[in-house]
């Protein structure tokens, strides 16, 4: 049926639901500024009824086609609805519209030895790569652009391959390392992070579940290209450190043949970096402890 929803003699019926949807200045909210949404207007005698998630508050324009929201503390991601109804009585809801807090990300993407292959997942503090050349595609949702720093290490090679530094790639041999410190931009505001690669062999270490609740299980394990296959008759003794985001020592354990569980049940939900040290070799693993769910 054609579009007449702000005829007041239609009957209630879904063929007269009006195919539109909310627009919305961005789909990132930026902390202490307002995010605008809307729907066209649909004449006279109808009634807007907005409402928004945990976190957001309306600030302008409610009972209008057009509101204006802004993030309250703690907030990160929510939803913004709307019912609209005719004085008729017809009543529809359009389909809702999620916003996310642009000034709390965290980088996503792929680091692998193929180039663009995928929107990835978080990309860790330290990410342990194959000898060689490992591609970096970032894909994290909002940011635009990046710039890029080498801050430590000396690897054989690196270099960003577009211009808005979504794409790098890094060739690290045997025992190199390198820190890149980046400063991404959103439509909010700019913001820095940084990330370690470092080359392994073929023994490496699994930490899960991750993100954790109550254990951390922390095993060896040998990587055969993309297959992993627990290592067998590891009788090699290591030493597991957490630290908290700003390198505070909380706890450390002793591991042999190749396994440990470590209790984080008395951790309070955040990011921490696991250290496990083979004697040889410091692995390191960003951690997340989140009891939310």
């Amino acid at each position: 049926m054609q579009n007449n929803f702000d005829n007041n003699s239609l009957l209630c019926s879904s063929e007269c639901s009006p195919p539109i949807s909310i627009a919305s200045s961005s789909t990132l909210i930026c902390t202490n500024s307002t995010t605008y949404l809307s729907v066209p207007s649909l004449g006279t005698g109808i009634t807007y009824n907005w409402s928004v998630g945990s976190g957001l508050t309306i600030v302008s324009g409610s009972g209008t086609n057009q509101i204006g929201v802004k993030a309250v503390s703690g907030y990160s991601t929510g939803t913004v609805n709307l019912s609209i109804k005719n004085s008729n009585g017809c009543t529809f809801n359009i389909p809702s519209k999620t916003l996310t807090l642009g000034d709390n990300w965290y980088l996503e993407g792929t680091l692998s030895s193929i180039p663009g292959s995928g929107s990835g997942s978080r990309i860790n503090t330290a990410n342990a790569v194959p000898i060689g050349t490992t591609y970096i595609d970032l894909t994290t949702p909002g940011v635009t652009s990046y710039t890029w720093s080498l801050t430590e290490g000396a690897p054989s090679g690196w270099g960003v391959t577009n211009g808005s530094g979504t794409q790098a790639w890094v060739n690290l041999q045997s025992g190199q390392h390198a820190r890149f410190d980046l400063v991404g931009y959103t439509n909010c505001s700019s913001k820095s992070t940084f990330f370690i690669v470092y080359a392994t062999s073929s023994a490496t270490y699994a930490v899960y579940p991750n993100p954790a609740s109550s254990e951390l299980n922390i095993e060896q394990v040998q990587t055969d290209g993309n297959a992993i296959t627990v290592a067998a008759g590891s009788e090699r003794e290591v030493d597991i450190t957490l630290f908290d985001k700003n390198g505070k020592k909380l706890k450390t354990g002793k591991g042999k043949n190749g396994k440990l569980v470590l209790d984080v049940h008395d951790l309070p939900n955040d990011t921490y970096i696991l250290h496990v040290n083979d004697g040889k070799e410091v692995f390191k693993h960003q951690i997340v402890i989140d009891r939310s769910k």
